[in-house]
């Protein structure tokens, strides 16, 4: 009998496996002599086309604003819209131009372009470079983008994935769809969290997404990144009892980073009982069924969708730093690190999986093949913490590949070169 999970992933790599070039660099204006302070509006990139002109690439710079006497509020970037005070529009402090690395070329052998009072040579360092122009009046820009927005859905849009969230809970993640895959259709059902948080001598208390108003505060959108800010929490008249979060999610052409930072305002060792549980994480269409399953707690692979999740929790006390999917819905990896400081305490984040055909509402389809992590919420003190995740929409890999596919998809800081022509 041929062996079904071997023969999923040759499937997957055979006919889904593509190269992931991913990399996207970050230039800074102190990088650059003569660019401080100059307005946004007249820089332009560019590659060489045919050896004898000069052709426009995406980029963005993102523009930040100071608050409070200098102090970075919550707001870090200028979101279009809201109320959060407009930028100088001048390139300056520690605002990012984004590129990706593989739209370089090859080497300029012509002078500076009359065009241009400014001109420099990026020198990548791997064979290939791009040039960085400011004119007064500078040419068109690059009509290409990496990835598109639609504020009125609140959907993400690349070439290889869609994300989505609910109109009525900015929090609550409820679309994801791998274009590349086999089957491309929607695989997540939605994003879950589920609570019962037991107080010491008061009252138990069970929490789930519906019960957690959010709200996206703002956007930044660019051909390269999109820069989506959300914040989650919970009113229970008076008494404080549900962190409040801010969740930042940097989307890009192939993956995502979301750091999450969570205000405390329950000090777990005082006052929670060690009956206080939960779970945060994605809940599965049935579109996952049979997909491969892989984390750094197991020893081997997984089956999704056999109904056996008693089975499927891993007996080792061993930290879950990351997950895998493989599938012909599509392919993830999902790297979580944890905040140091609860690291330092012990506190660490364990893998969960529920499978099951009943209902758990709220949700979109019955039952559910909930993935995510949990953590002893009565070992965490009042404060504030921050957990980072990064999701890698894959275009296919076997199990035990995943640590790579996450250092493909990275955001660099610029090490190679430069001169001004």
């Amino acid at each position: 009998m041929v062996n079904r999970s071997f023969t999923l992933w040759i499937f997957i790599f055979l006919f889904l496996s593509l190269p992931l070039k991913a990399k996207v660099i970050e230039l800074y204006p102190n990088q650059v002599s003569g660019s401080m302070s100059l307005l946004i509006q007249g820089f332009r990139l560019y590659r060489v086309k045919n050896q004898t002109e000069l052709e426009p690439i995406p980029f963005q710079i993102d523009e930040k604003v100071d608050l409070e006497q200098g102090k970075r509020n919550w707001a870090l970037y200028a979101f279009d819209g809201g109320k959060i005070p407009r930028p100088n529009g001048l390139w300056d402090g520690d605002e990012p131009l984004l590129f990706l690395e593989k739209d370089g070329g090859s080497i300029w052998q012509g002078s500076k372009p009359e065009a241009s009072k400014f001109f420099w040579e990026l020198d990548l360092k791997n064979g290939f470079y791009l040039y960085l122009s400011w004119s007064e009046s500078p040419g068109p820009l690059s009509q290409k983008k990496y990835l598109d927005f639609d504020p009125k859905k609140d959907l993400v849009s690349t070439e290889i994935y869609e994300v989505g969230f609910d109109s009525k809970n900015a929090l609550i993640q409820d679309r994801m769809l791998f274009k590349k895959a086999v089957m491309p259709k929607n695989i997540l059902d939605r994003f879950k969290v589920r609570l019962n948080i037991a107080i010491r001598n008061f009252f138990d208390l069970s929490v789930n997404e519906d019960g957690l108003k959010s709200k996206r505060v703002g956007y930044q959108l660019g051909p390269i990144r999109l820069i989506r800010e959300v914040r989650a929490w919970k009113n229970l008249s008076f008494i404080k009892l549900i962190p409040k979060t801010k969740i930042d999610y940097y989307y890009y052409p192939s993956w995502a980073e979301m750091p999450a930072t969570v205000n405390n305002p329950l000090d777990g060792p005082s006052q929670l009982d060690p009956e206080t549980s939960g779970v945060m994480g994605m809940d599965f269409r049935r579109m996952a069924a049979g997909s491969v399953f892989f984390s750094n707690v197991q020893e081997k692979p997984w089956i999704l969708g056999k109904g056996r999740s008693e089975n499927f929790l891993p007996q080792a006390k061993k930290a879950l730093s990351w997950f895998s999917l493989s599938g012909l819905a599509g392919s993830m990896v999902l790297k979580i690190d944890n905040d140091p400081k609860l690291e330092a305490l012990g506190v660490q984040l364990s893998l969960n999986i529920l499978e099951s055909l009943e209902a758990a509402p709220p949700e979109n389809e019955k039952g559910q093949i909930l993935i995510g992590f949990s953590m002893p919420f009565h070992k965490i003190p009042k404060g504030r913490y921050q957990i980072k995740l990064k999701q890698v929409f894959a275009k296919g890999f076997k199990p035990g590949e995943e640590e790579s596919i996450l250092n493909q998809a990275k955001l660099l800081k610029f090490e190679g070169s430069i001169r001004a022509l």
